[in-house]
């Protein structure tokens, strides 16, 4: 029954990590000086949590959730196992929801996760999912715009070896996907049936998202 308060500083937000076990790594040297002094937090390595692992920001509005999880303070870097991250697009107001066999924090607002399913749905097996080999989620900071106006952070995401997944049945492979959760390629999708045609699937495509063109005005 772990708890732990990590306060980087320089702007950085606050990140709690709490887990059943854990193992923290320190600079080697002697543990009998422990006893007879205050540890410095440059002396800390890093951290292995081990049972219902849970990482979560103050600033930023993520928590990510593993069974393992190590971090590391030096480098600001986490690995986590069979994780799930679920954060917020501000300017969308939509949840995203990443579940990855492994995922690494590569720094403060950055997510790279392998054999991932990204969605906005907390189910396990979403409606409307992106399945990819790879991904990398980044949550573009806001701020003001050259007009004065303040513009609202959002969550931006590279997927490589994709596969476009409806109740988890994969219905179109393409290479990559650059763009937001919300510009996934299929727009819809509804199914019937014919008295000459028989059963029926259609389906609508987003054909900018698709070639991964930007969109005209």
């Amino acid at each position: 029954n772990v708890v732990l308060d990590y306060r980087p500083g320089k702007g950085a937000g606050n990140l709690r990590l709490s887990a059943e076990r854990a193992v923290i790594f320190m600079e080697p040297g002697s543990v009998r000086d422990l006893a007879s002094r205050q540890l410095g937090m440059d002396e800390i390595r890093g951290v292995y949590l081990e049972g219902a692992v849970k990482a979560e920001s103050d600033k930023d509005d993520y928590v990510v959730r593993a069974p393992r999880m190590y971090y590391d303070f030096q480098s600001d870097r986490a690995i986590m196992l069979d994780a799930v991250l679920r954060t917020y697009d501000r300017k969308r107001a939509l949840p995203v929801f990443a579940r990855a066999s492994e995922m690494r924090q590569i720094a403060e607002n950055q997510w790279d996760a392998k054999h991932v399913t990204v969605s906005s749905s907390s189910f396990a097996t979403p409606t409307l999912a992106i399945g990819a080999r790879s991904v990398v989620v980044d949550q573009v900071p806001g701020g003001l715009t050259e007009t004065g106006e303040e513009a609202q952070s959002e969550l931006m995401i590279d997927a490589s070896g994709n596969t476009l997944e409806a109740g988890g049945f994969p219905l179109l492979w393409w290479p990559r996907y650059t763009g937001t959760i919300e510009t996934i390629p299929l727009r819809g999708i509804r199914g019937g049936w014919g008295e000459y045609e028989g059963a029926i699937v259609e389906t609508t495509w987003d054909f900018f998202s698709l070639a991964g063109w930007q969109r005209p005005q």
